[in-house]
């Protein structure tokens, strides 16, 4: 049925829509040693390190699907599929600002991809020159990174802290990780544009922590539920726990009150409602006033 929601509901629910333009990644380059970059002139240290996330300018949260069997002959005239694996998507693309004075996107993924086919030294790359060279892979674990690449999506007012910082953040971590492709790269004596670098990832499957900020993701309803449940039973305690002990961000308590109000005017009519607020109100005071006592 259509129901009459209140003007805090709007606001809770549809005025803060996620934004594309805050993420962050993280580049895992411990896999390869340090004097591999030194040798390039890619020199990783941590601040170089952080200025590689810094200029990431795209990325694409991944997607996966699920394949699926064709079963015809279980049940007469019913077609059904069942669940036989979960694919992912082959590989996830980054795209970087390249920095004016030591090109660091580029000479990082090149190096990273040159390490993989034991392009290791000066002289490996002089050799590599020779119309007769050819090449001789590593093993796959000396260059797969297996945990570390990273895409984490939050809201701008995340910094803000309280209850934002305990919600709103989804953060995609790529397991087995290796740089499979770099970009062409065009220029020209035209217009001057930015120059970007987009490096795509092979993996084997992603991971989504979603399960970190509990308080955040409280449901609203299930939470009122709970608590017109302990009150309608006449357990105060308990309802006073389930609300308190999380920590509930405000704008689930706001929802959760909400969502109690439409609860029980449904259960009880609008005049329980106006009861309900009074009785509120009075335990507030009351507590209040208690809480002033010795003071």
């Amino acid at each position: 049925m259509p129901q009459v929601r209140p003007i805090a509901d709007i606001k809770n629910n549809l005025l803060r829509p996620a934004i594309t333009s805050q993420f962050e990644v993280e580049i895992p380059l411990n896999k390869i040693p340090s004097a591999v970059f030194d040798e390039a002139g890619a020199y990783v240290n941590k601040n170089n390190e952080w200025r590689l996330r810094l200029l990431c300018t795209e990325a694409s949260l991944p997607g996966s699907e699920l394949g699926t069997t064709e079963i015809m002959n279980d049940r007469t005239g019913v077609t059904e599929f069942h669940v036989n694996r979960r694919n992912y998507d082959p590989r996830i693309d980054f795209t970087f600002y390249v920095n004016a004075d030591n090109y660091i996107p580029i000479r990082v993924f090149e190096c990273w991809m040159d390490y993989c086919v034991n392009l290791n030294s000066t002289k490996d790359r002089q050799d590599s020159k020779s119309p007769n060279y050819f090449y001789r892979m590593r093993y796959p674990d000396e260059y797969i990174a297996d945990t570390g690449l990273k895409i984490v999506k939050f809201e701008r007012d995340w910094a803000i802290g309280g209850e934002r910082a305990r919600g709103g953040v989804l953060e995609y971590e790529f397991i087995r990780a290796f740089p499979i492709a770099i970009s062409s790269m065009p220029v020209q004596y035209d217009s001057s544009e930015l120059l970007k670098v987009t490096v795509s990832f092979s993996y084997i499957r992603y991971v989504m922590n979603k399960g970190y900020w509990t308080t955040g993701n409280t449901d609203p309803v299930k939470l009122a539920g709970g608590i017109v449940s302990d009150l309608v039973g006449g357990n105060l305690s308990a309802a006073w726990r389930r609300l308190t002990s999380a920590g509930i961000p405000g704008h689930v308590a706001n929802a959760a009150g909400n969502s109690i109000r439409s609860i029980v005017a449904f259960a009880f009519g609008d005049e329980a409602v106006n009861k309900l607020r009074g009785g509120s109100r009075w335990v507030s005071n009351t507590w209040n006033w208690l809480s002033n006592i010795g003071k």
